[in-house]
Formats: C-alpha cells, structure tokens, sequence
C-alpha cells in the first residue's frame, strides 16, 4: 500500500471520527465545560486513528468498518456520565448519530465518483454532510430536538428500525468493498427512508408545538375576556359607590342650603332667638361624627358604604384597617378587591335568619404588604374546589372571587379560604 494512499484514508478516517463525535456530543447537553469536552473529542479520534491505522495497512475495510461501530457503541457507554440526558435519551442520541453516519458514508460513497479526485471528494462529501447537519442543528433544530429525544419513547422504535436495517449490510458483509458496489439501490432507498423519517418526526412535533401554542394563546385569551368581565363588573361596582356618594353629597347639600335659607330669613325678621335654637338642634344633629376608617380614602370609602350596607341589613360589623395612602399596590383595585370581599360576606349573612347572631369583620395589617383579612358568620355548607377556593352555583355569584384571584395574583400574592365553626374567613396577602 503506498504512502499517498495510506495518507488519504487517515484522513478520511479522522475527518469521519471527528465529525461523528462533534455531532453526538452536539445532539446532547453536556454537564461539564468546554475543554473537557475537547479533550474527550481528541482522546476518542486519537485512539480510533490509531486503531484504524492497522485496518488500513492491511487494506481489511471490512473488519474496519465492523470495528468502528462497536468502537462508537463502547464509546458511546463511556462518556455517557459526561451528559445531562437518561440512558433512554442518550440511547436515542446515540442512534441518530449513527443514522447520520450512515447516511454521510452512503451518500459519499455512490457520489465521490462523479468528482475528479475521488479520494480527496469522498473526505470533502463526509465534512459537508456531517457539517451542514450539525451547523443547521445549532441555528434552528437544536430547541426541537430536545423536545424529541424528551419523547423517546414515542419515536425510539422508529429510528431504532432504520439504524438495524442500515447497520445490517455493514455488519453482515463479508466484503464491504463489494457489498456497497452490489447493494447500490437497496442502501440508498434505505437512506431516503432516514431522511424522509428523521423529517416526519420534526415535522410532525413542529405542528404539535404549533397548534399547542395555538391552544395556549386560546385559553390566554379566553382568560382575557373573563378577567375583563370581571374587571367591568368591577368598575361597575366602583360607579354605584361613587353614585352613592354622589346622591348623599347632593342630599346633605340640599339640606345645608335649606338650613341656610331658613336662618337668613330668621335673622332678617330680628328672630335670633329662633336662629341660636335652631343652630343648637344642628349642632345636635352632626355631633357624632362618621367613622374614619383608615388613611387610605378610597378604602376607607369602600368600607364606609359597605358599613351603612350591615347597617341596613342588620349585620353587625366591625372594622381595624391599617392601610396607609400609598400601600403599595394600586389604592382603586385594592377598593375592589375590599368591596368584593365585604359584598360576598354580606351575601352570606343575609342567608341566615334574624334570630342567628349576624357579623362582619374587617382587619387589616400594613408590613410593607398589606395582611386583608375577614371574618363572616355564615349558614349551610360551603365547597370547596380543588384549589381551595369556594364555589358557588348560584347566578350571578362567583365573579366576586374571580376578580379577588386575578388581583392576588397580579400582585404575586396568597390567599387562603377557611370556614370552621361557623365563621368563613378570608386572609390575602398582597
């Protein structure tokens, strides 16, 4: 065997090697840096070199190509604690870099005939394919295909069945040299075969991802729409509020007008006597002063309708709230938020009787975050969903608790139901 031609197979054997191991340790997630990977790269093409150099001395292609693959299989089992992947996964990564293998000699082979220096195209063709599979892996597969050896389970069998039926010609030869020459249609068509499945199997997995993203974007949206319902649903709460007070502002200056009228008719009749006794009963009048309930003023005006609310209906209700002007979060939603806790347990009173003791209680702990917590008497039984969260199958009730969950987790905050002992309390953290 001449020199020249001994040269021109440890080239090809290195280049082959080199890129085989560049691609395996490509399809898989290593656990350590760089230069032990280069190292374990440069240790396995070195003791392939120098084995292959017997084979080629000899010009024994067969048992080289024999030998080469239970090298990759011995290989493959050593630098497996190399890798993040299980053995299932890793086992599928070994695979396809065969296929690849597979594919890249084939191919090179039946196509380095058609260039002018067949022993110099065959080397280029190996470095082409191997390259571009792995340069396209880096720029677009690589996300992909971590999601495909994650299911090995669903596409091991298939890749599995191309690897034997490729892998078996190699080792089932008795002359390789001849074996490639004689099985020409039969290897190719294999190698089509590997194509079109390693490309169903991307393909198919990109639809998947697609139309799951699809379904995500559906739900989000969907979610969207309910928390904009709830949010209206909300605003429509806040404009009754402002109605409210908007209605008793115009009443009490009504009546400031009609108070005043009177005491200057009084007084440009010479009547003081009357105007004094009709300040006095004034004074009377306004000499209790309504709650302030916290510094916050649109908590605090929240918890002073709903305050009138209990009034009205005969609950007893009690509110400690340390919630100062900027608490952090924004003072409206909080409002909200207060609102609908105070309207969902005033709906549970008025299902007890007026014999039943009836009461709401509102607590409030500003640490940085705000601690909401109340307290409500309540009758019959309350559900639970699985998270923990009360259901109600009444119309019209549970938009409260969506838009009190959508706020809390906004916020990153925490909320916990409880009802024991005939007391349903409610703590939330935001």
């Amino acid at each position: 065997m001449s020199l020249t031609s001994l040269l021109h197979d440890l080239v090809r054997s290195s280049v082959t090697t080199t890129m085989l191991v560049i691609l395996l340790f490509t399809l898989a997630q290593p656990k350590f840096g760089k230069k032990t990977q280069i190292a374990t790269m440069i240790t396995i093409v070195a003791i392939d070199l120098v084995a292959n150099l017997y084979f080629y001395m000899t010009r024994d292609y067969t048992t080289l190509s024999k030998f080469d693959i239970l090298y990759f299989v011995i290989v493959s089992i050593c630098v497996k604690p190399l890798f993040k992947e299980n053995i299932m996964q890793w086992l599928f990564n070994c695979i396809t870099a065969m296929n690849v293998y597979a594919i890249a000699v084939v191919i090179s082979y039946y196509l380095c005939d058609l260039f002018p220096y067949p022993y110099y195209a065959i080397t280029f063709l190996r470095f082409i394919i191997f390259g571009t599979i792995i340069l396209f892996f880096w720029k677009d597969l690589r996300p992909l295909y971590i999601k495909i050896s994650e299911q090995w389970n669903v596409y091991l069998l298939l890749v599995t069945g191309v690897f034997i039926n490729i892998i078996w010609y190699f080792v089932s030869a008795h002359d390789v040299v001849t074996m490639l020459k004689e099985q020409m249609v039969p290897l190719i068509l294999l190698v089509f075969l590997a194509i079109f499945v390693y490309f169903s199997i991307f393909y198919s997995l990109k639809n998947q991802l697609h139309e799951n993203s699809l379904m995500n974007k559906n739900i989000k949206m969907q979610k969207d729409k309910e928390i904009l319902e709830i949010s209206t649903e909300a605003m429509e709460k806040k404009l009754l509020v402002m109605d409210e007070a908007v209605r008793q502002m115009s009443i009490v200056q009504h009546d400031r007008r009609h108070f005043n009228n009177t005491m200057l008719e009084l007084l440009h009749q010479d009547k003081a006597s009357e105007a004094m006794a009709l300040l006095e009963r004034q004074n009377k009048t306004f000499t209790a002063s309504p709650a302030r309930y916290c510094e916050n003023a649109a908590a605090g005006a929240v918890v002073s309708y709903y305050a009138g609310l209990c009034e009205r209906a005969r609950v007893d209700f009690t509110a400690k709230l340390d919630i100062p002007v900027e608490p952090g979060v924004g003072s409206l939603e909080l409002a909200m938020v207060m609102a609908n806790l105070l309207e969902n347990a005033i709906h549970a009173c008025e299902k007890q009787s007026y014999n039943e003791r009836r009461f709401i209680g509102m607590t409030a702990v500003f640490t940085g975050r705000i601690l909401l917590q109340v307290e409500n008497s309540y009758t019959g039984e309350v559900v639970f969903d699985q998270n923990g969260y009360p259901t109600s199958e009444e119309d019209g009730h549970g938009t409260g608790t969506k838009s009190i969950l959508a706020f809390v987790e906004k916020q990153n905050g925490a909320i916990e139901y409880t009802a024991e002992n005939d007391i349903f309390r409610v703590r939330v953290q935001i």
